[in-house]
């Protein structure tokens, strides 16, 4: 998603500048498809909201699914399973977002949000169940 290291956009958004993205793989579905662009804000996110992190390899932006103290659980929409971040990990929230071919920026409505994150809840616990 950048070429930027993680620890300079952490340092950036920290200044409390936004940044922004391209979108380049599927993992987030409709709510994202290659293609978007993406403005990140350097504040934590909330569950529902989807975050930039650091991957390991680079960046990703997913949905956070779950709390539990300061870690964050993270899924792709399209993916079957996510994993926990450690909040260092985490650089920033997604503020808005410009679908391919649009011409305007919007924010994910809260409806919209709460869908995907109960189908994001359901997907954990199908697969829990499953074994």
């Amino acid at each position: 998603m950048s070429s930027l290291a993680p620890a300079a956009l952490r340092e950036f958004l920290a200044a409390g500048e936004a940044l922004e993205f391209t979108v380049t793989g599927g993992s987030m579905g409709k709510a994202l498809p290659a293609g978007t662009i993406v403005r990140v804000q350097g504040r934590p996110p909330r569950v529902g909201e989807l975050a930039l992190y650091d991957c390991g390899d680079g960046t990703a932006v997913h949905r956070i699914v779950w709390r539990r103290g300061e870690s964050r659980y993270q899924l792709g929409d399209a993916e079957a399973g996510g994993t926990w971040l450690k909040p260092e990990k985490i650089l920033g929230t997604v503020s808005e977002r410009k679908l391919p071919g649009a011409t305007d920026w919007a924010k994910e409505s809260a409806p919209l949000r709460f869908v995907r994150l109960a189908r994001a809840w359901t997907k954990l616990v199908l697969r829990k169940l499953r074994g």
